[in-house]
């Protein structure tokens, strides 16, 4: 699982399914061996909360063992390249999880292993948390075609990929979903994957949109999901800044103008806007009182933490289905 480009609309419902049945298997208090003796190999190349912990916890749950393998325990970098170490960890691990910088290097392990490869975020998508963001909404809603969903980008003192729109870009495009991303001039998504996502909600009766303001995204919005994510082409400068040894700093316009960037903040008010149904949404870690306020967090119509727990699930199926063989 490097892209969900390659995802179709079946194969993303198997994996909801396939998620929806561990949770309530797991909610019973069933054991499952369904990963028995299979080991998962975890690169994480910068830090992770969620998604390390929730594959950790995947794997023991399912009667598997995961290898966290963080920079400076391997020899990755230093005196090995990364082609020769995962030629070596292709043999000994069943699938590998990877959290990269770059998206490029996720592509080449795949190339370079014979076991599955998954990808836990890079600079181009973040799949696992896409999945994740959708099943939730229907998990709530019972459906997808025809929900308005939007994506609204918030200020915070941080650079993050934009891998999370990408990906939510190839599900929505396919459900049938109005995708609504609101965002400042110059942090539009990728023109070829936006493309791409606009010709196949065509074919699935949805439609993508870009809008420059959260009140126009938000007004009788079924989702509000927030984020905030830097340009490719400036998140791919702080990678360059990395690679050399200089620590991560991206030339970022809502960090080098902040006070032209703030506004962009999702407030109670906002969520009114929307359906009385509405929910919100956030990966997290959230920046509270930046990208949006306390009670955006915490209101009845929050689910970030019901979000935040269908990790371990929808991971858990993923793992289930790549690596357990799982039957529906």
């Amino acid at each position: 699982m490097v892209t969900l480009k390659d995802y179709t609309t079946d194969e993303m419902y198997l994996i909801w399914e396939t998620t929806a049945d561990l949770k309530r298997r797991q909610k019973r208090g069933e054991s499952l061996d369904l990963l028995k003796n299979k080991v998962l190999a975890m690169f994480f190349e910068i830090p992770s909360t969620r998604t390390s912990v929730s594959f950790e916890t995947a794997m023991a749950k399912l009667g598997g063992h995961a290898i966290y393998l963080a920079p400076g325990r391997t020899w990755i970098g230093i005196e090995e390249s990364w082609a020769d170490a995962m030629k070596v960890i292709g043999r000994y691990a069943d699938a590998i999880v990877a959290r990269l910088m770059e998206h490029s290097l996720l592509v080449n392990i795949a190339d370079w292993v014979d076991i599955p490869v998954i990808n836990g975020s890079d600079d181009w998508e973040h799949p696992c948390q896409a999945l994740t963001d959708f099943y939730t909404v229907f998990e709530r809603k019972r459906r997808l075609e025809g929900l308005k969903y939007t994506i609204c980008w918030g200020w915070r003192h941080s650079n993050a990929p934009i891998g999370l729109v990408h990906s939510s870009l190839y599900v929505a495009s396919r459900m049938g979903v109005d995708f609504v991303i609101a965002c400042p001039e110059g942090y539009d998504p990728d023109k070829e994957v936006l493309e791409f996502a606009k010709c196949e909600a065509e074919k699935s009766g949805g439609s993508i949109e870009i809008v420059r303001s959260i009140e126009e995204a938000v007004d009788g919005a079924d989702v509000i999901n927030i984020y905030s994510w830097t340009p490719p082409e400036i998140f791919r400068k702080g990678i360059e800044t990395y690679r050399a040894g200089k620590g991560f700093t991206a030339p970022a316009p809502h960090l080098e103008k902040p006070d032209e960037y703030k506004k962009w903040k999702v407030t109670v008010d906002h969520v009114k806007m929307a359906k009385k149904s509405a929910i919100t949404m956030h990966c997290m870690p959230v920046a509270r009182g930046e990208e949006c306020e306390d009670e955006v967090v915490d209101g009845p119509w929050s689910v970030m933490f019901d979000e935040a727990e269908n990790r371990l699930h929808v991971q858990k199926a993923i793992l289930a289905l790549l690596i357990g063989g799982y039957t529906p």
